[in-house]
């Protein structure tokens, strides 16, 4: 049968409803609301309405302008909800107009069936009379249809669609218990239909029930094999619960199955994707990206279609295509940013990862769900270690796709530690096969692949004195692993009055009194000669004295008694490495590497000298992770983070030695851990000036006076100084007018544009827009940046925040207000 379509509507088919005048406070955030509507920024009227629910959450307004707004953002479902909201408090029927017309944009034919009925009912005006009963006899037929294909009433088939829309609703507002019920009474009326089924299956793997979801799609393919959405979810579950290679099986099912719909064809490549099958997502979604098969793609549609085509053509390694595209899909979000980022310096994908990924972590896990883990986490101080590893397994078997989320954030978002802890909780085969992925792969910094290493050690995945291959400083290396015992107990365990006499040398130390500290420790040895732990202190007070030769045979003579002590070997070591006797070091230190027992204090100093070694051979890297080791052994350790400050200056005095080039080339890097740490610096997405400029060296304080200040004189005043001045030149509006009359058009449109959002804007969207100053130099004194970026951070004008994970360029406050005027004049 033929199905008759209704005539297409050139008018708006229908308008919002007209309500009372609602209160003054809710008119006033009605009107900012329709502003940033008019300006293109739906989110944020989104945010600012929806703060007034917990006031007026039973007022029918509020509900309706959201549902306004909900669908100019294109947030459909939502928009839906808050519609129906509205028409349940207020009983106004003119909101089934805005609801059929919702209703038919998301496919719920039958939801729109009931609404078209509804505005007949009620003789609700419409641009289109004629259109109503036209779109009721097209989706009347449809229902037929259904019923005729089933041998079902009609009546009984209207109702199994309505209650399988109604839990597909549930679905998409995660409400997974609603979502199982009303499709298992779907199927009542439907009988083993797939689309109940399978939205029933998806509800119950989202619920933490995945044996049940692969159960029903197991029924569902032996009941109607070419079934594409069944085979889709069914590579979808196993693929991410571990079991890939069962899920490739159903994907040679379904592979050769040709979709017919533009649903289906979205969701075989939504099953390629799962499986990282490139080259058949991007040929099944090229034809609607072009919209060669069948109508344009409705909104909702489209960011997908788009973002999977892009992430296809970068994996492909079609770089730019793949840029142009994500760029129309306008989303500002950090794992957006990420991948645009990535694919603009031709990484084989964001983070560590060497693909690109179609799904974010959080489409395997819901917040809702990492919440609980988090919540069991916590527990583990309260219960029992057995109750708590029940609990453990209980989670581990509703959601094994954890293992997966664990490694998409360490090598996708780079939280290797949030990664390795979630890995290490999980204490499974499955967890520890991925942190041993990564700990022998060439991803990330050395350290990082050497703390999973040490996990896997402590968790005994790796055998003591095994030999493996690690990639570090830059190469394959067999490395020889040790296994330590670390604890807290004293070594020695000495009589009252001896540990007396230790604590009160201690104290004399620590207040500076040597003399009487010298005696406390004699007093000791004419107790008892062969006390090692004397001799080691006494070698301190010689060294505070300045009498190396003393110490060092207080140290020797420590030895002698115990050849491992490894307090005065260590102390000895520094000696040797200060004069430079490298090779004498490590002899001396190398009986240290049988030792399997140290107590946490020996660990820090002993790793702590190890990274003055690698140091003092410009081995940085491993410097660093044996400083990192230190920390985790001593966290207050003042020499350690000390040795970490001067890190930077030795490897800049290395890289003189190895060519300019070189040199360059590693500055650069040192440059943007710097950067990094002062990106990081402010958390605030509206700070002061006051925040702002201390964060700059003296340095750059400088050349920003010489391009700030309208005297000289700028080098010869010291940071706290020069940070007054500016503070006042630029809180100043006459000097801020100067500074704005100095910039290029395109710079004053860069920080209009800047304004426009607020005073803050994504900063990678900004560096996209215009460019970023991260290869040039951070001297401004002695170097004036070129690009648009670096010369409104050098006029004061721009300033960069991390805020909740995202990194913004923004205007200081004080200047919000200032700016705008005086832009205008250039306009």
């Amino acid at each position: 049968m033929k199905r008759r379509k209704p005539k297409k509507r050139r008018k708006p088919f229908f308008r919002r409803p007209k309500q009372q005048r609602p209160s003054p406070e809710l008119e006033d955030a009605f009107a900012e609301a329709d502003e940033l509507i008019e300006n293109g920024r739906p989110d944020e009227a989104i945010e600012l309405l929806s703060s007034w629910l917990a006031q007026f959450g039973k007022t029918p307004d509020l509900h309706d302008r959201l549902g306004h707004t909900y669908f100019k953002a294109g947030r459909l479902w939502a928009s839906a909800n808050e519609y129906e909201i509205a028409l349940n408090l207020s009983g106004n029927e003119k909101y089934w107009l805005p609801l059929s017309v919702i209703f038919m944009e998301l496919n719920l034919k039958v939801s729109a069936l009931r609404a078209f009925r509804m505005i007949l009912k009620y003789d609700l005006s419409t641009s289109d009379p004629s259109f109503v009963s036209e779109a009721i006899t097209m989706l009347e037929e449809e229902v037929a249809l259904v019923a005729q294909m089933l041998q079902r009433p009609s009546g009984k088939v209207e109702k199994g669609l309505l209650l399988m829309e109604e839990g597909e609703r549930a679905l998409q507002t995660g409400d997974y218990v609603s979502c199982v019920r009303l499709n298992k009474k779907s199927a009542k009326f439907l009988g083993d239909w797939p689309p109940p089924w399978n939205n029933m299956s998806l509800a119950l793997f989202y619920d933490g029930k995945p044996q049940e979801a692969i159960k029903i799609a197991r029924q569902v393919i032996a009941n109607y094999p070419d079934n594409i959405q069944a085979l889709s979810n069914i590579i979808r579950y196993l693929a991410w619960t571990g079991r890939e290679e069962e899920a490739r099986q159903y994907w040679e099912m379904l592979r050769d199955v040709e979709p017919l719909e533009t649903s289906n064809r979205l969701k075989k490549a939504d099953a390629a994707a799962v499986l990282g099958e490139d080259e058949s997502v991007y040929e099944l979604l090229r034809p609607l990206a072009k919209t060669e098969i069948g109508p344009e793609l409705p909104p909702r549609h489209y960011a997908q279609v788009q973002t999977f085509l892009a992430v296809a053509e970068a994996n492909l390694g079609r770089f730019r295509p793949a840029r142009r595209r994500l760029f129309k899909v306008n989303d500002n979000s950090p794992w957006m940013l990420a991948q645009l980022e990535a694919m603009r310096d031709g990484r084989a994908g964001p983070g560590y990862a060497d693909r690109y990924p179609y799904f974010r972590s959080y489409e395997l896990l819901s917040r809702e769900v990492l919440n609980e883990f988090m919540q069991l986490v916590d527990q583990a101080r309260t219960i029992s270690e057995k109750a708590w590893q029940q609990r453990i397994r209980q989670f581990l078997n509703r959601y094994p796709q954890i293992v997966l989320f664990a490694e998409k954030i360490i090598w996708e978002e780079e939280q290797a530690d949030v990664g390795f802890s979630f890995l290490e909780l999980i204490d499974t085969p499955e967890a520890y096969a991925a942190l041993r992925r990564f700990a022998l792969s060439q991803a990330g910094p050395d350290r990082e692949r050497l703390r999973a290493i040490a996990l896997l050690q402590q968790a005994g995945q790796i055998a003591a004195d095994e030999e493996i291959t690690l990639w570090q400083n830059g190469q394959w290396l067999p490395v020889k692993l040790a296994t330590y015992e670390i604890n807290d107990e004293p070594e020695e365990e000495y009589p009252d009055h001896i540990v007396d006499l230790l604590l009160k040398g201690q104290a004399a130390i620590n207040a500076g009194e040597l003399a009487e500290a010298e005696q406390h420790f004699r007093k000791i040895l004419s107790i008892d000669p062969k006390n090692k732990t004397a001799y080691n202190n006494l070698s301190i007070v010689y060294s505070r004295q300045k009498k190396d030769e003393q110490a060092k045979e207080m140290l020797q003579a420590a030895l002698d008694i115990d050849p491992l002590y490894v307090f005065p070997l260590v102390n000895l070591a520094h000696y040797l490495i200060d004069e430079d006797k490298l090779e004498e070091t490590k002899e001396l230190l190398a009986p240290l590497a049988e030792k399997q027992r140290f107590h946490s204090q020996e660990m820090a100093v002993y790793a702590f000298v190890q990274a003055r070694l690698a140091s003092a051979e410009e081995e940085y890297e491993k410097a660093r992770n044996s400083l990192e080791l230190a920390l985790r052994m001593d966290p207050d350790f003042a020499p350690v983070q000390n040795l970490l400050d001067v890190l930077d200056q030795q490897e800049a005095l290395s890289e003189l030695m190895s060519g300019w080039e070189l040199m360059e080339e590693k500055m650069a890097e040192r440059d943007r851990r710097k950067r990094a740490r002062l990106q990081a610096k402010l958390t605030t997405p509206d700070p002061a000036l006051a925040e702002v400029l201390p964060l700059y060296t003296k340095n750059q304080l400088t050349g920003m006076g010489r391009q700030v200040i309208p005297w000289g004189g700028w080098s010869g005043y010291r940071k706290g100084e020069l940070v007054d001045l500016l503070l006042r030149v630029l809180s100043n509006e006459t000097f801020v007018a100067n500074v704005v009359e100095q910039l290029t058009d395109t710079e004053r449109e860069a920080l209009a544009f800047v304004l426009a959002g607020d005073g803050r804007v994504p900063w990678r969207e900004f560096a996209d827009r215009y460019d970023d100053d991260m290869a040039e130099s951070p001297y401004w004194d002695w170097y004036t940046p070129e690009t648009i970026m670096g010369r409104l951070r050098l006029h004061g004008l721009l300033a960069e925040a991390m805020v909740d994970g995202e990194l913004l360029i923004l205007v200081p406050v004080e200047l919000r207000p200032i700016l705008p005027k005086l832009l205008s004049h250039f306009n």
